[in-house]
């Protein structure tokens, strides 16, 4: 039987949204370079960094105080910066030249989407809101998984080590030793298609158990990709979904 009810799947999402956006506004603050447009570079990049450390200044401050206003119960003063944090975000992600990547789009997406349904009423607007995010996770996890499974190199086994080289991702050292143990990289591999399908494929069973095991293994997968990776923004920005997952599942099921 589900005890999860709208009221509590929407104050476990916007907290977490909350949390997120405090996160990567945090994080922004820490990385300037990604306002520059790396293929015409602006003259006035002083500027332009004094404007991208005031943003993001501004929309930590904004998370912050929102959160506080929610767990105050102080609705219009909610709305009103939940909106405002929104505005800001949606801002600072049309003015990004580089390093957006799913987090940012399901973290845009769940700010706008539910300060959209801010205009119907407490109930409606709760429970459409988390269906979205909800619907929205189940999508993305649906098409990463599928598109890793179609990949011959996912497939072949072959893909982390030379991820874990790069740059942006790299640790030199996990790098080496999955090059030196061929058989664990195609096991992780395979690990990440699978734990990323499981949760689709069992959003389609009539049980709950098996929906919550495939949750928190997709967690734990974001666990270590952030721990790998660097990805901790994946990490702090999908369980926004969960919720609206196990609650859309019941209402379908009738569990």
């Amino acid at each position: 039987m589900n005890h999860l009810t709208i009221p509590v799947a929407y104050q476990m999402s916007v907290a977490i949204i909350l949390v997120s956006a405090f996160i990567s506004a945090t994080e922004l603050l820490s990385i300037p370079k990604l306002y520059l447009n790396f293929v015409l570079p602006s003259t006035a990049i002083k500027n332009k960094r004094r404007t991208w450390i005031i943003i993001h200044a501004i929309q930590a401050s904004l998370a912050f105080l929102t959160c506080i206003a929610f767990f105050n119960a102080a609705d219009i003063y909610f709305k009103v910066l939940f909106v405002t944090l929104t505005a800001v975000t949606l801002y600072s992600y049309r003015k990004r030249q580089a390093g957006k990547d799913g987090s940012d789009q399901m973290r845009m997406l769940a700010l706008l989407s539910y300060s959209i349904c801010f205009l119907l009423k407490n109930e409606q607007g709760q429970l459409l809101s988390v269906f979205f995010t909800g619907g929205q996770a189940l999508i993305s996890y649906s098409t990463s998984g599928m598109v890793k499974l179609m990949s011959p190199h996912w497939r072949g086994g072959n893909v982390l080590a030379g991820v874990l080289s790069t740059y942006s991702y790299g640790v030199p050292k996990v790098s080496s030793f999955l090059s030196a143990h061929p058989l664990l990289e195609k096991a992780m591999c395979y690990s990440a298609i699978v734990t990323m399908l499981a949760v689709p494929v069992t959003f389609l069973l009539p049980y709950q158990a098996p929906l919550f095991i495939a949750l928190v293994c997709i967690f734990c997968f974001h666990v270590s990709t952030a721990i790998l990776m660097g990805l901790n923004d994946f990490l702090f920005t999908f369980p926004l979904a969960y919720p609206g997952i196990i609650l859309l599942h019941s209402v379908i099921f009738g569990i």
